[in-house]
């Protein structure tokens, strides 16, 4: 075994042993950032307020700790031991604040349909066309209910909703949210409809827009794009005051991108990192269930073919024309 392998191993256990380390046995804070802190598999079985993971503050760097949550209010008990003047908590909506009522077009079925190649029976010709179309006719419901409506909406510090979905998608979005009884946080930029630029992609340009509390991202790097609304915040007359970041998300990517870009160098600020895998939704995946989703799409797209022919025939076309 050579020197390398040798140093490796005890942290190799480390990573291995911290997805179910116990609150009263944390993991060692690590120094600096991991690329990749969490994975698909962190925090399965128990998850009641779990640290996944700890990273120690750095020169010029804040802290990090990483837990597991099923439930909103142990990220509002965390909260009460934080400075609410320089506390921003950040939240995610789909699968967090709200899930869908319906398997099709929910978060497990775009996991499940993306997934497949082009021409696969149940993946749509256009998919992000029928996804704006189903969050425009379909209803969400708050994942807690009530009570964990209530909870968010009564807490004091300052919020802000962070979504990958898409700005034209907004309509739908804040029907949804408002409907379940949450209060909307409202813009940092006091009456003004909130700012707006476009990001590079894969694809090419993409809107990001932050508006009504809501800041959409198309997609983006949660992180990059939360560093860039408090940039665009300070060029506009509200520079950010926040040092400690609390992130609830169901999504570990978007936990591993806001640890990483919160402690890149381009952060320009130290900031303190609270981020909660959160577990409310199961993910458990029913492949018939999901398979059986292949005749909600016919049916919406023979909606489509007969009231909106030309649209269909876009979306037909070689190359299809979406959007």
């Amino acid at each position: 075994m050579n020197r390398f392998l040798l140093l490796s191993l005890p942290l190799l256990l480390l990573a291995a042993c911290a997805p179910m380390a116990p609150r009263s046995t944390a993991p060692a804070a690590l120094a600096g950032p991991a690329p990749t802190p969490l994975s698909e598999d962190s925090a399965l079985g128990n998850c009641d307020g779990n640290v996944l993971m700890e990273f120690a503050a750095d020169v010029g760097k804040g802290s990090s700790t990483l837990r597991c949550t099923s439930t909103i209010r142990s990220v509002a008990a965390d909260l009460d031991r934080l400075d609410p003047a320089t506390t921003l908590l950040v939240l995610d909506i789909d699968d967090t604040l709200l899930t869908s009522d319906t398997l099709f077009g929910s978060d497990s079925w775009y996991e499940w349909e993306t997934a497949l190649a082009d021409g696969t029976p149940g993946k749509p010709q256009c998919e992000y066309d029928m996804i704006a179309l189903h969050y425009e006719a379909s209803t969400q419901s708050a994942v807690e209910g009530k009570p964990g409506v209530d909870l968010v909406n009564g807490l004091t510090v300052a919020k802000l909703l962070l979504t990958s979905r898409n700005p034209y998608y907004r309509g739908g979005t804040e029907r949804e949210l408002l409907r379940a009884g949450y209060q909307l946080p409202g813009n940092f930029l006091a009456e003004t409809y909130g700012t707006s630029w476009m990001e590079a992609s894969s694809k090419g340009p993409v809107p990001v827009v932050y508006s009504n509390g809501i800041l959409m991202t198309t997609g983006r790097d949660k992180g990059k794009m939360l560093l860039k609304l408090f940039t665009r915040l300070g060029e506009l007359g509200h520079p950010q005051k926040f040092s400690d970041i609390v992130l609830v998300d169901d999504g570990y990517k978007n936990i591993n991108a806001m640890h990483n870009a919160l402690h890149a160098e381009i952060a320009g600020a130290r900031y303190n990192f609270h981020g909660y895998l959160y577990k409310g939704v199961s993910k458990q995946r029913d492949p018939k269930k999901l398979k059986a989703t292949r005749s909600a799409l016919q049916k919406w797209q023979q909606l489509i073919h007969k009231v909106y022919r030309r649209r269909s025939d876009r979306w037909n076309m070689q190359p299809a024309q979406c959007g």
